[in-house]
């Protein structure tokens, strides 16, 4: 909900506490929103407010969506061969996806066709070469590498892991932070720089693996 800050005064207070649940939110607690919004549209549905039911529906459906390209990216071949440019691009995305909950690189993919070019080969020293360039690029991030995979068209690939970063934040090596903005990748501001610090304070036990199963 907008709290009208352009059109008059706004206690700082609360608005510093909308900027945190955004970074928050953007950073992968989701859970609190997608919540609040699945008891309005069931308090709707049950006051027969069935419009404003599938408002929120449609809000949930969004933020599932962009949740979704949080943690995805497409990057074409090219970067891990057109040499250190390409693989500080990519350390970017690795720095931002550990600072939020994580997140896949498809390395061979076209980012429009969503799909490996045709004929395209990848040998297994350029796959771990990649991940030990990344590693060296990054602080704080935990990476790990598929190994060569084939598309239906019988394309090679493959995919990075990035782990999410459990109370520390992740940084390029030359100590740039990063977060994931819905598909961006977004530099840190130095005022957002102490939520995204009280964000990785709070541990996250939503994701943390463990070997426990609860039925």
């Amino acid at each position: 909900e907008c709290l009208g800050y352009c059109t008059k005064k706004v206690d700082e207070e609360a608005l510093q506490k909308m900027k945190n649940e955004i970074i928050s939110f953007f950073n992968g607690n989701h859970k609190v929103i997608t919540q609040k919004l699945e008891n309005l549209m069931n308090e709707a549905s049950q006051k027969l407010q069935f419009e404003r039911a599938l408002e929120y529906k449609e809000l949930l459906d969004y933020i599932n969506i962009t949740l979704e390209k949080q943690k995805v990216e497409f990057k074409d071949l090219q970067k891990i061969r057109i040499g250190d440019k390409g693989f500080r691009d990519l350390a970017v995305t690795c720095v931002a996806f550990a600072n939020a909950q994580g997140g896949q690189i498809y390395i061979g993919y076209d980012d429009k066709l969503c799909a490996p070019k045709p004929n395209q080969v990848v040998s297994a020293k350029e796959a771990n070469d990649a991940a030990t360039r990344l590693r060296e690029l990054c602080f704080n991030v935990a990476l790990s590498s598929s190994g060569i995979l084939a598309d239906e068209n019988g394309s090679q690939y493959f995919i990075l892991t990035i782990s999410p970063s459990v109370q520390s934040i992740a940084t390029t090596s030359d100590g740039k932070i990063y977060i994931r903005v819905a598909d961006k990748c977004m530099p840190v501001r130095s005022e957002d720089l102490q939520s995204l610090m009280v964000s990785k304070g709070n541990f996250q036990w939503e994701i943390i693996q463990t070997k426990f199963r609860v039925d």
